[in-house]
């Protein structure tokens, strides 16, 4: 059978050619979607500052079962998300660390991020977390009370000596202190900039005195490395749940050794990568979802119309089943062929998609791609069982058709029943949508936001298997519409598409799926971001915004000296911060911010019932409407949330607001934010002037404490953030669209290609070429219509359901300019494809066309 596939691969080059370069396109797509997640999940945080550490007890960055809940039941697991803050331990561990033989220090460590004179941001940390590197002196001495010891690049950035002084900017606010030494460190420690303090000045900077982010252990020369270690598993076990509720799950301590300390030294950095292991994943799982459905329709259009050479097959004696095999063979060497070069091309484009979404700031510093073997296989592997389920399914339509059914009818001229299955599972497709759809309308928040993402995707599986009956549909409703006005070449092309509506589907079907694609990947994004800059908008009531999230945030007397201002009436400073909202098993993260009292003097948020001012304490919470009615909860009732650092609690909600999108969910008493919060200070502060107050005078003040900003800079600010997501995820997702583009014009050609004799049938029948093509332009006009407007009905159901989720309103953003640019660009490529094909069609002899091997 192999050798019968060879000589058809041989003989129809060019009947293959089209498969070929569909197969060859995801081969590199689903490679170098493979490539990039693969290197996500491989990468690590390198060990640098910790390089001479041996042990470390810290909190683990997810949340885990603890002795009181026993064992899990069959099936019973926790989320996957994990706490997106830093889950700090009690300090005093430190001491019965210190204690275990063969320690030779334990230490407490603690980050404080502080500014430098020539506005770098670098780490602050206690002296004794030097020997952590370990960093020693190479001028001076050790820090004392409002000191510091310095790394030798930073002093010399600087032009900083023992004896001199210079100002930090901390979270408490600037500090003038006196350069007590230089430190210097090997590589790789030497190489990041470092400040240190005394270590009860750090521990007062903190956010949580009396919590460490880890104790760092260093061992004495000559210990046993298996002893301390069995010790400190010890105290970790002995420790028990250090996060609240004992019952509930929350971050365990653990002891880390080797390359798991790199996530200790930059815990941004390793959240970053759990980000980019999430969009590597979606990406990858769009990618092969684009490639299935291109795939599948381009190799299963090339079989299906090879019907009247599979009942020539047929009448000389060959068995279904024989034909199922030769087209599996046709499909396997295709794939292979196929495979193998859009393979190593896979590896060249996750280049390609690294600078991308290095673009788009989705990549932490340092990433780096990891070249591996399962990539490849997973390419290859998605290459030839595509193929395969694609042909075979052709394969067993046509290998029904009797041979005289075949004979002088025009190929595609017949009619084609589509089989019970695709029946079935189109109008599952079809109904799952649907059911999604009821079910995001009936949702709020994020759950009904989430909901409706997945009705684009039953749709389109749903127009895949059903393409023949709708495109049957579109022809009898769009096809009467272009007879009124296109004449005789109209009528014609009419007739054509009722008479192959194989022909139209295989055309019409990726049309609609790219229009889909591309306007719902597209627009979900501008829908967020005109949300939040609408809510932003009318939160948003305070003249002037100072913004410290681009240093180390806004300390507490920050704001105090804002507020002492000349004209300032009223400052208030947020904590940005997230908790995980849901049951142990679900729970996943949410934006949440932690205000005051005075907040509601600054900003208007709306507040529907309750109020804000009762958010006092540990054990109260407000909560946006949205959020609010996905939990089915109100005002006096309790939710049990995580905060951020992973701490499980139990809040009684206060307040019910409306402008939360954009700002947070959920909203927490100011100091508890800070002290579950990884920086723990403000990251703006909102300011409402006094009347008559000189505003220019008041902007030109609050320069010192931060970059400050007018309300309509600020609001253009929000704009140009959210724009500026909404284009790196469209920019990423567009060169999926891109590919399924690529698809449009493969099957266009093919599909024109393919119609030769019919052409000349035509043209011996005494129509001129112009004529031709007028009918050619009627058809596609035909399919356009027929793969746009389904496309963007399917688009348009989506958004407004996403719409719904997130706002509560059926109110999709579709910029009228960028839609036009996509459906005018998927009619230009139908066109520009269908009538290049057709010139070189109709360039043929028709009378040695007609005579012309299909």
């Amino acid at each position: 059978m192999l050798r019968l596939a060879l000589g058809t691969l041989r003989t129809r080059i060019a009947g293959f050619a089209g498969a070929f370069l569909a197969v060859l396109l995801a081969a590199v797509l689903v490679t170098g979607a493979g490539v990039l997640m693969e290197s996500a999940l491989r990468a690590h945080t390198p060990v640098e500052r910790l390089d001479g550490t041996d042990f470390a007890v810290a909190a683990s960055r997810h949340l885990e079962r603890t002795p009181a809940m026993g064992k899990a039941k069959d099936g019973e697991t926790l989320t996957e998300d994990a706490p997106k803050e830093t889950a700090r331990i009690p300090a005093e561990l430190a001491a019965r660390v210190a204690a275990v033989p063969g320690v030779r220090a334990a230490v407490a460590d603690r980050t404080v991020p502080v500014v430098l004179p020539d506005g770098s941001t670098v780490e602050a940390h206690g002296w004794d977390s030097a020997q952590l590197a370990p960093y020693r002196l190479t001028a001076g001495q050790a820090p004392a009370a409002g000191q510091a010891v310095l790394d030798e690049a930073t002093a010399a950035r600087l032009g900083a000596a023992p004896g001199g002084t210079v100002q930090l900017g901390t979270p408490a606010g600037a500090r003038t202190v006196t350069v007590s030494g230089i430190a210097g460190a090997p590589a790789p420690a030497g190489a990041k900039s470092a400040v240190f303090l005394p270590a009860d000045q750090t521990a007062a900077l903190s956010a949580v005195p009396d919590r460490a982010d880890f104790v760092g252990v260093v061992l004495a020369p000559g210990a046993d490395r298996d002893a301390v270690r069995r010790a400190l598993d010890g105290i970790v076990r002995d420790a028990g749940p250090q996060f609240g509720d004992p019952a509930r799950p929350q971050p365990e301590l653990q002891v880390l050794s080797g390359g798991s300390l790199g996530r200790l030294e930059a815990p941004a950095v390793t959240g970053m990568q759990d980000a980019t292991t999430a969009v590597a994943g979606t990406f990858g799982g769009f990618a092969a979802i684009a490639a299935i459905f291109v795939v599948a329709g381009t190799f299963g259009f090339s079989v299906t119309r090879r019907t009247r050479e599979i009942g020539l097959l047929r009448a000389v004696g060959a068995t279904p089943g024989q034909i199922r095999r030769m087209v599996s063979a046709e499909a396997l060497l295709v794939a292979l062929a196929a495979a193998g070069i859009g393979t190593p091309l896979g590896y060249l484009f996750a280049r390609v998609l690294k600078a991308l979404f290095g673009h788009a700031g989705a990549l932490p510093p340092g990433f780096a791609l990891h070249d591996g073997w399962i990539p490849a296989v997973v390419g290859i592997g998605a290459a030839v069982l595509t193929t395969q389920v694609a042909a075979l399914a052709a394969a067993f339509r046509a290998a029904k058709v009797k041979p005289t059914e075949v004979f002088g009818a025009t190929p595609g001229k017949r009619r084609i029943v589509v089989p019970v299955l695709r029946w079935l599972l189109g109008l599952a497709g079809i109904g799952g949508g649907i059911a999604l759809l009821i079910v995001s309308l009936h949702l709020s928040g994020d759950a009904g936001a989430s909901s409706s993402v997945g009705i684009v995707f039953t749709f389109m599986f749903g127009v895949a298997m059903l393409g023949r009956p709708i495109a049957r549909l579109g022809v009898a409703l769009v096809g009467r519409l272009t007879t009124l006005f296109g004449g005789a070449p109209a009528q014609l092309a009419r007739a054509n598409g009722a008479s192959d509506p194989a022909r139209i589907s295989a055309v019409a079907t990726p049309i609609a799926l790219t229009v889909a694609f591309i306007c719902t990947v597209l627009f979900l994004n501008t829908t967020v971001a005109t949300e939040t800059v609408a809510q932003s908008k009318a939160r948003t009531t305070a003249e002037f915004v100072v913004d410290g999230a681009d240093r180390t945030g806004l300390g507490a007397d920050a704001v105090a000296r804002i507020a002492g201002l000349p004209g300032v009436a009223s400052a208030s400073g947020t904590v940005a911060t997230t908790v995980l909202d849901g049951s142990p098993s679900e729970a996943t993260v949410a934006d949440a911010r932690g205000v005051g009292p005075e907040t509601a003097r600054v900003l208007d948020l709306g507040v529907r019932s309750g109020d804000l001012a009762q958010l006092t304490g540990d054990g109260t919470v407000a909560v946006g409407k949205l959020r609010a009615d996905g939990m089915g909860k109100d005002v006096g009732d309790r939710v049990r949330l995580w905060l951020g650092d992973g701490t499980p609690v139990s809040l009684r909600i206060v307040a019910v607001y409306d402008h939360g999108f954009g700002f947070g969910d959920f909203l927490l008493p100011r100091d508890v934010a800070l002290r579950h919060s990884t920086v723990g200070a403000y990251d703006k502060v909102y300011v409402s002037t006094a009347p008559g107050a000189d505003k220019a005078a008041v902007a030109r003040a609050l320069a010192a404490e931060g970059h400050v900003l007018d309300r309509a800079a600020y609001l253009g600010e929000v704009r140009h953030d959210a724009d500026r997501d909404a284009w790196a995820s469209a920019l990423l997702l567009g060169v999926i669209g891109l590919f399924t583009a690529i698809g449009v014009v493969n099957t266009m050609v093919m599909a024109t290609g393919q119609r030769g004799r019919e052409f000349a049938v035509l043209r011996l029948s005494g129509t001129t070429r112009r004529q031709a093509f007028a009918m050619l332009r009627h058809e596609l006009a035909v399919v356009a219509a027929i793969g746009i407007g389904l496309g963007t009905a399917i688009a348009w159901v989506t958004l407004g359901a996403f719409s719904h989720g997130i706002t509560g309103t059926w109110a999709p953003d579709l910029p009228v300019g960028r839609y036009l640019a996509v459906a005018g660009g998927a009619l230009a490529i139908t066109y520009a494809a269908s009538v290049l094909s057709a010139r070189t069609v109709l360039r043929d002899d028709p009378v040695a066309a007609i005579g012309a091997r299909e």
